[in-house]
């Protein structure tokens, strides 16, 4: 579908296609929040969409070197969704859904998310997981929580995004 036919595309028609495309196999929900800028000894450096996409994929990068091959095994991909917020007067973050691996607890999990995103230049401090199950934190309420606003798809990040 081409960029002028989803912006032609009732709201409505798009986050039905949106969910059903993303599916269900998410489980956690992460948001993890974002410096505003840097310092590089000689100037300040403003985050841009450009740093978010290389933070959001080196974060899935490190990610997958920290958990593994039996992530991948089977030539399968790891889903990893990344959306970005930039509300007016709160810090820029990421939102991730991701599916917790199989060989792992949400705690060890979320302990390896933490150590993997600490060294990034652009992660702040703040990361907050959530699950993700049946009822008021379905898949389908996230996708929309992450849609909301008048971006909307565009607040994906699909350059780092790797569905189900």
């Amino acid at each position: 579908m081409g960029r002028a036919m989803v912006a032609a595309a009732p709201r409505s028609e798009l986050l039905s296609a949106t969910k059903l495309w993303l599916g269900s196999r998410y489980d956690t929900f992460i948001m993890v929040s974002l410096k505003q800028s840097l310092w590089d000894g000689a100037r300040w450096t403003h985050l841009t969409r450009e740093h978010m996409i290389r933070t959001a994929r080196f974060l899935h990068d490190r990610l997958v070197k920290k958990l593994g091959r039996r992530l991948t095994r089977h030539g399968g991909m790891w889903p990893f969704v990344v959306f970005y917020h930039d509300h007016a007067g709160k810090r820029l973050h990421l939102h991730i859904m991701a599916e917790c691996p199989s060989f792992l607890t949400p705690e060890q999990f979320e302990r390896i998310f933490r150590d993997a995103a600490k060294s990034l230049d652009w992660i702040h401090r703040e990361i907050d997981f959530r699950p993700i199950k049946d009822g008021a934190t379905s898949c389908g309420t996230v996708v929309e929580y992450c849609l909301r606003g008048g971006d909307g798809l565009d607040n994906m990040i699909f350059e780092a995004s790797y569905p189900a």
